[in-house]
């Protein structure tokens, strides 16, 4: 699908669209126009973490029918466009690259709902990103149910959380959790394909083989957007002021058993109202994308790194921990 130039407005919508991508335009004769929709704030958070399976709920909000699926997973509003100490020409930079994925995973999306959406997102961005034009990207059926899944999120202190409870009340926030060993990993090889450049000389194998050593893992692990991610019980405690509005989910339940885990999600969502359901397995997209092959080295340091969270997690997530310290390094 060819992008739009973001700065042309007359020419921010695809012109072409391949069958399948988008769904059916709304007519007006539509009885789905005919209900009123509502403006409120998200229903819901996922706030991470990060490599954990967030892109699953995404795909999930997709599927079943009580979710209203967005264009946009990760709003960054709270970590990003909210913050004070960001240059206006980062937050601008930042949502042209949003918007432009918004363009990506528009599948599913009626097109006049896609339409009117962007409208919104363009409206966010000419209010200086305020919180009541944020809401506004929300706009639901009233039976629906919407979200911002931004894993970023988990980066966020606990007088930002404080800020955003105080402000959304009602907010159900959902976190979760993978192995840190496991998780790292995973983020560590995104990492070096996003520092992949194809001018650099070398195909992506060679350049993931050459900094990939034991060392390049310990020096990211030790960054400060890295250690920020890492940390479930960090993360979880930062938000455990939401109390019994905030449910954690084992990435490894999610692997073992989508249905289930999807059915607690939905029922923790609308408060055990709703029957939807997930119907069949979703597919991992990113399940083929290339990853160097892991080292004794490698495990070396991560469990170094990671043994005191384990054990942590072991106490604090017995349901979802308890076995993350087998196939450890010793």
């Amino acid at each position: 699908m060819k992008f739009p130039n973001l700065g042309e407005r007359a020419k921010r919508r695809p012109t072409r669209l391949k069958a399948g991508k988008i769904a059916r335009i709304f007519s007006s004769k539509d009885p789905l126009l005919q209900q009123e929709r509502v403006e409120q704030p998200p229903d819901f958070l996922v706030v991470g973490m990060q490599k954990a399976g967030t892109r699953w709920i995404y795909d999930l909000t997709r599927k079943v029918s009580c979710f209203e699926p967005l264009p946009i997973k990760e709003f960054h509003h709270f970590d990003c466009f909210r913050r004070t100490d960001l240059s206006i020409e980062r937050k601008i930079s930042n949502f042209n690259r949003i918007k432009k994925k918004a363009y990506k995973d528009a599948r599913s999306i009626p097109r006049s709902r896609f339409d009117d959406f962007i409208d919104k997102f363009d409206d966010y961005k000419s209010s200086g990103f305020s919180d009541a034009s944020y809401n506004k990207l929300f706009e639901k059926f009233p039976d629906k149910l919407v979200g911002d899944i931004t894993p970023g999120y988990s980066t966020l202190k606990e007088n930002e959380i404080a800020e955003i409870k105080e402000g959304y009340p009602d907010l159900r926030v959902i976190l979760i959790i993978r192995k840190p060993t496991d998780r790292a990993w995973s983020a560590f090889n995104m990492y070096l394909r996003r520092r992949y450049n194809d001018n650099c000389g070398m195909t992506m194998d060679e350049f993931m083989r050459k900094h990939s050593s034991a060392g390049d893992l310990e020096h990211f692990l030790n960054l400060g957007g890295v250690i920020e991610r890492s940390f479930p019980t960090v993360i979880a405690h930062k938000y455990s002021q939401f109390g019994d509005n905030l449910l954690i989910v084992g990435f490894e339940h999610i692997v073992k058993d989508q249905i289930s885990t999807s059915s607690r999600i939905i029922q923790f969502l609308t408060g055990g109202s709703s029957s939807a359901k997930l119907k069949s397995n979703i597919k991992n997209a990113k399940s083929h994308t290339y990853k160097i092959t892991k080292t004794k080295e490698h495990d070396d340091v991560l469990a170094q790194h990671f043994s005191e969270e384990i054990a942590l997690s072991q106490f604090q997530f017995p349901d979802i921990a308890r076995d993350w310290d087998k196939g450890m390094a010793s």
